[in-house]
């Protein structure tokens, strides 16, 4: 929130140079942040050229709309039918993105209750549209979920872990949404 702050007066690419040499990826997809992110990359580059560390600042575009592969999507279902959990219990996903793993929830676990929790509006948007009411959808992240202690049965995450900053507290966070034992 400080970053948004109208106090704070660094742009974007500032920002991303001060983390310079520090390996960086930026993902970016036509859901929610088009091109414009390329514009960041190319302004952090001299910050990362003086120390000889160019190939450490990278931008991925994948066009894909934020959306899982065929094959990811199999190993989701698989994952699902692995956990092999009884219908009607209340779901979370976090870090739902644009919600391909929170409609493979609704499709095969028939859930009572289905809540995704993405830092990103725009992957919300997308997400609400491909659930169509099926889900309640809000903005949030592992270390901020917006829902009260034990209020889901399921917490699942897919390809989330490795972009918390604190993964321990994040585990902590996410399973305090959950009954004992979910």
């Amino acid at each position: 929130k400080k970053i948004q702050a109208p106090e704070f007066k660094l742009d974007n690419h500032q920002v991303l140079a001060l983390i310079a040499p520090r390996p960086f990826l930026l993902l970016g997809g036509d859901s929610a942040d088009t091109d414009m992110a390329w514009a960041y990359i190319q302004a952090a580059r001299p910050a990362y050229k003086l120390f000889d560390a160019e190939k450490n600042l990278a931008w991925w575009n994948h066009r894909l709309g934020h959306n899982y592969a065929p094959s990811v999507r199999k190993v989701a279902e698989e994952f699902l039918d692995w956990l092999d959990l009884p219908s009607s219990l209340r779901w979370l996903d976090v870090g739902c993105g644009t919600g391909a793993l929170t409609a493979a929830i609704w499709e095969k676990c028939r859930p009572a209750q289905l809540t995704g929790v993405d830092p990103s509006e725009g992957f919300l948007t997308k997400a609400r549209t491909r659930l169509d009411g099926r889900a309640a959808f809000r903005v949030g992240n592992a270390l901020y979920i917006p829902l009260r202690d034990a209020e889901v049965d399921v917490v699942v995450s897919g390809l989330v872990l490795n972009f918390v900053p604190s993964p321990a507290l994040g585990l902590a966070q996410t399973s305090s949404t959950a009954v004992a034992g979910g």
